[in-house]
């Protein structure tokens, strides 16, 4: 507050004396103010009322909405206090984001500044880690299909890395697989499998596979019966196949006594 010049000064705070008695103070209390001016001659008089009024600092608060420390792909929302403008910072650098509440998806060092239009305040700061997804390779891994429609299909050679260590399971049709907690898994049917694989933060990541069935041949077509008198010649048994398989002879409707392979066949009865 700067007075008139004059030969002497006395401020007053709320009608009271402050002591100060200079031509120009500064001033940090709220409150009237006047100056009491005293000229050479001895005369003196009192200025009008001066009213310094102190606007209320905001207080820049966050508030994480959720966890803060989260896996790729995953986000938290942040919240400020209640202000009339806000400026976000990452790592000291605005990011340009001025609404009360931002969502985060990078890790990084945040905070904000909150203005009430005539006073300002910077928040502490919030660190946000983003964890990364564990890593799942199936460049080695190998697929065995199932035969006849038995269970005998298997995934294996799949490999993970990340941050250990690490959980397996296996899924089929939304149920889980009984015994498929390893990265590898054997005696299956024909059908899809999905694997999913957990670290240590609980970050997942997961990858789907098929297991297929390689059924049974075609029953083979024999060829017209053949018969012959005793001392002839035995005539050529024949069939064919049109799944590619390979044609066995038998001599009993068991199955059990095989005597001989292919097209044609000579039993040599």
């Amino acid at each position: 507050l700067q007075s008139d010049p004059a030969a002497a000064y006395l401020w007053l705070l709320n009608g009271s004396s402050t002591g100060l008695a200079l031509q120009n103070i500064f001033v940090i209390t709220p409150g009237n103010y006047q100056v009491v001016v005293t000229n050479v001659a001895g005369c003196m008089d009192t200025s009008a009322i001066t009213t310094v009024a102190e606007n209320p600092s905001p207080n820049a608060n966050i508030t994480p909405l959720g966890p803060t420390t989260f896996c790729i792909g995953d986000s938290v929302t942040l919240q400020a206090d209640t202000a009339s403008i806000y400026n976000w910072l990452s790592g000291g650098t605005s990011t340009g984001q001025t609404t009360q509440s931002i969502t985060i998806y990078t890790g990084g060092d945040y905070q904000v500044v909150v203005s009430n239009a005539f006073c300002f305040d910077t928040s502490a700061i919030v660190t946000v880690m983003v964890n990364s997804l564990p890593i799942i390779d199936t460049s080695s891994t190998v697929i065995d299909s199932t035969t006849c429609g038995n269970s005998v299909g298997s995934i294996t050679g799949t490999t993970s890395s990340g941050t250990a260590p690490f959980t397996y399971q296996w899924m089929n049709s939304g149920n889980v697989v009984v015994g498929g907690d390893s990265l590898n898994l054997a005696n299956v049917p024909a059908d899809a499998y999905t694997l999913t694989v957990t670290d240590s933060n609980g970050c997942t990541a997961s990858i789907s596979f098929i297991v297929f069935s390689i059924g049974a041949p075609a029953a083979p077509i024999a060829g017209n019966d053949s018969t012959y008198c005793q001392g002839d010649s035995i005539a050529s048994l024949t069939a064919t196949t049109g799944s590619g398989g390979t044609l066995i002879w038998y001599s009993d409707a068991a199955l059990t006594d095989s005597i001989g392979f292919g097209s044609p066949f000579n039993s040599g009865a």
